[in-house]
């Protein structure tokens, strides 16, 4: 069921990396989830987790003319990561994630790289209509470029590198405070 979802109508970021997972929270779960007791106390909004146990949360004590800062907060660690300046940016910097790290058993899942390829096009498909068309534009031509094999600690494929996908989070993504760590926990 999953192959055939995912090459239909691929729930968003579902082709996020396993160290950047998104398992969005419905609306319910949404509303349960309350702050762990040894968390500072504060308003945070958690939508989605990384299936791990750590949270991807909106923070509304972080807002500005931006938006409301996404925040990646770890369960087992004192540190959090300011990860974008609002949701918009959060979408694109997932997206741009999944197209530098692409595990080769994920390419066999999915027939080799062209249903690959065609599994991270429906990706941006379900993602286009949110995100600012500019950065549309960068990921289809992203898509556009042929899978490269990057050796890190495993061999991965990839439609940008390291200093890619750098250069695009300079450009785009790490505004203001993005990228800043803080504690989240109660000493």
């Amino acid at each position: 069921n999953r192959k055939q979802i995912c090459t239909t109508r691929p729930p968003a970021l579902v082709c996020a990396p396993w160290y950047a997972r998104v398992e969005w929270y419905t609306p319910e779960e949404m509303a349960r989830w309350k702050v762990p007791d040894y968390w500072i106390p504060r308003p945070i909004i958690a939508f989605a987790s990384n299936g791990i146990g750590d949270n991807w949360c909106w923070f509304p004590e972080m807002t500005d003319d931006l938006g409301t800062r996404v925040v990646f907060c770890a369960h087992d660690e004192n540190d959090a990561e300011i990860y974008a300046a609002n949701f918009q940016s959060f979408l694109y910097r997932i997206v741009l994630e999944s197209f530098a790290y692409v595990a080769p058993d994920g390419v066999a899942d999915f027939d080799g790289e062209s249903g690959y390829r065609r599994y991270l096009e429906l990706n941006v498909n379900v993602l286009e209509s949110t995100l600012r068309p500019e950065w549309v534009g960068t990921l289809c031509a992203l898509l556009a470029q042929d899978f490269v094999v990057r050796e890190d600690e495993d061999q991965v494929l990839c439609l940008l590198d390291q200093r890619e996908l750098k250069e695009l989070h300079e450009r785009h993504i790490l505004v203001r405070d993005v990228g800043q760590h803080f504690e989240h926990m109660q000493p």
